[in-house]
C-alpha cells in the first residue's frame, strides 16, 4: 500500500509543535523504540536498562563493579604469643613395699649331642678326572696356596722348543716347559685379583705371583670368526706358535740380553686357539716408563749408559740371527739390582725374524728405516716422498740399527750429541765404571 508523504510545508508547520519538542532530535539509525534512548557503543545484543561496557573478564555477576587497579595486601592482627605455664611437673614415685623376687637361674642341664647314625656305607673317595682342559681358559686349578706350589713345581732351566703334546680329541693341546709349573700359573692368572699390566695388538699381560715369585704372562686369543678367510687364522695360529718357539731360543742362548721365557701354553681348535706365554719378572721397568721418571736431560750420563746396554742386547740379539723389528721404549725391560742399573732387556719377540727371512713391512712406523716402510698410507702419513726409494731385499739388522739411533735422538733428546763410544767403554766396563761412581747416582735413582 503506498502512504502518501506529506508536503514539505506540513512538515515545517509540525516543527514547532509542542509535541515533536517533547523528543530530542534523533541523528541514530531507524527505527527507534521509544521513549528514545541514546546509541551505544557496545556489543548486541544489550539487556536494556544499558550498562556501559567493562573492560574486565566476562562473564560478571551484575550489578558491576569496576575493576580494581591493585589490591592492598591484607594484614594479620598480631596476636600475642602464647606463654606456657611455669608449672613444674612432679612424676609419680613408685610404690614402696612391693616383696623382691629372687633371680631366675638358668638350669644346669648339661648338653647331650645326638650320636651319629652308625652301619652307613662308606662312599668311595672323589677321584678328579685326569683329562686335561680344551682351552687354557679353563685349565685345572693345583691345590694349597701359591708358596706350596712352588715349594714343589719349578719352571724349567732350559725349555725344548718341542712341546709336550697332548690331544683329547677336541684340541690339541701344547705345553712348553713344566706342566705343573704352567698349570698353576694360569690358574693364578685366571684369579680376579690378578694384577692387569695392559693390551696390545697381539695379546694381554698379566702380573702373577707363584710362590713369592713374581712373572708376567702374556695371554692370547684367536678367534676364527675374526677373521674372513681360513688362511689368515691358520697364519696366526702359526705365528703365536713361531713366537713361543723364538722365545725359547733366545732365553736359552743369551738369557742376559732377553726377558726369559719360563713356560707356554698353546690349545688349537679347528675354531679357535688360546695361548700363555710365561716369562720371567725381575725388578725394573719398561725404558718409557723411566724416561718418563727420570727425564733424559737431568740425567744423561745414566742415559749414555742405557744407551751401551742397549746396544749390546740389540747385538747379542744379532749375534744369533736374529731381527727383532720392533725395538721401542715399550720393548726395552731395564732391570735394577738395587738402586743401581744393571741390565738391559729386550721383550715381545712376535714379530721378530731370522735374518735373511723375506722381507714385509712390520714394526711401529717412527721406529722403522723409511724405505723399509712400503705401505702407501703410512708414507704419507709419515711425509715420506713418492721418490723415496722402496727396500726390496730381505731381513737385515739395520732395521734395529734405526731403531736404536731413534731412540737416542727422540726419545732420549739428544739430537745433535754424538753417541756414545760402547766400544771404547763395553758393556761390562760401562757398569762397572756406573758403580764406582754409584754413590753418586744412587740419591738420583732413587728419587726416580
Amino acid at each position: 500500500m503506498n502512504v502518501a508523504t506529506p508536503a514539505a510545508d506540513t512538515l515545517d508547520s509540525f516543527r514547532g509543535s509542542t509535541i515533536l519538542n517533547s523528543e530530542p532530535e534523533v541523528t541514530g539509525r531507524f527505527p527507534f523504540t521509544l521513549p528514545y534512548q541514546p546509541p551505544v557503543t557496545g556489543k548486541f545484543p544489550l539487556t536494556l536498562p544499558y550498562e556501559p561496557p567493562v573492560t574486565g573478564k566476562f562473564p560478571l555477576t551484575l550489578p558491576f563493579h569496576p575493576p580494581v587497579a591493585s589490591r592492598q595486601p591484607t594484614v594479620a592482627p598480631t596476636v600475642a604469643p602464647t606463654v606456657a605455664p611455669t608449672v613444674p611437673l612432679v612424676w609419680p614415685k613408685p610404690p614402696t613395699g612391693l616383696p623382691k623376687l629372687a633371680p631366675t637361674v638358668a638350669p644346669t642341664v648339661p648338653l647331650v649331642w645326638p650320636k651319629p647314625p652308625t652301619g652307613l656305607p662308606k662312599l668311595a673317595p672323589t677321584v678328579l678326572p685326569t683329562a686335561l682342559p680344551t682351552l687354557a681358559a679353563t685349565a685345572p686349578k693345583i691345590s694349597g696356596t701359591s708358596a706350596s706350589i712352588q715349594k714343589t713345581v719349578q719352571p724349567s732351566q732350559i725349555i725344548s722348543m718341542t712341546p709336550i703334546v697332548i690331544n683329547d680329541g677336541i684340541s690339541m693341546i701344547n705345553y712348553f716347559g713344566n706342566v705343573k709349573f704352567i698349570s698353576s700359573c694360569i690358574s693364578l692368572m685366571n684369579d680376579p685379583n690378578t694384577k692387569f699390566i695392559g693390551q696390545g695388538s697381539f695379546g694381554k699381560t698379566y702380573l702373577i705371583n707363584n710362590g713369592g715369585v713374581n712373572y708376567y704372562m702374556k695371554s692370547v686369543a684367536i678367534d676364527k670368526n675374526n677373521f674372513r678367510y681360513e688362511e689368515d687364522f691358520l697364519y696366526e695360529i702359526s705365528a703365536v706358535e713361531l713366537e713361543i718357539k723364538t722365545n725359547i731360543d733366545v732365553t736359552n742362548k743369551i738369557p742376559k740380553y732377553v726377558s726369559n721365557i719360563k713356560g707356554a701354553f698353546l690349545s688349537k681348535t679347528n675354531t679357535a686357539a688360546q695361548a700363555y706365554l710365561i716369562f720371567e719378572g725381575p725388578n725394573g721397568m719398561v725404558l718409557s716408563e723411566f724416561i718418563r721418571r727420570a727425564p733424559p736431560q737431568n740425567h744423561q750420563k745414566v742415559y749414555n749408559s742405557i744407551y751401551c746396554m742397549l746396544k749390546d742386547s740389540q747385538n747379542a740379539v744379532n749375534s744369533i740371527g736374529y731381527v727383532h723389528r720392533d725395538i721401542k721404549p715399550d720393548n726395552i725391560f731395564i732391570v735394577f739390582g738395587g738402586p743401581d742399573i744393571v741390565g738391559c732387556k729386550l721383550i715381545d719377540f712376535g714379530i721378530t725374524k731370522k735374518i735373511g727371512d723375506e722381507f714385509n713391512t712390520s714394526g711401529t712406523p717412527i721406529y722403522t728405516p723409511p724405505d723399509m716402510i712400503l705401505n702407501d698410507d703410512t708414507r704419507t702419513a709419515m711425509g715420506i716422498s713418492s721418490s723415496n726409494p722402496r727396500y726390496s731385499g730381505k731381513i737385515i739388522k739395520r732395521h734395529n740399527d734405526y731403531s736404536v739411533d731413534v731412540i737416542w735422538n727422540y726419545d732420549f733428546g739428544m739430537e745433535g750429541l754424538p753417541t756414545p763410544n760402547c766400544a771404547m767403554r763395553g758393556g761390562r766396563r760401562c757398569r762397572r765404571s756406573k758403580t764406582r761412581r754409584s754413590k753418586k747416582r744412587k740419591s738420583k735413582t732413587r728419587r726416580i
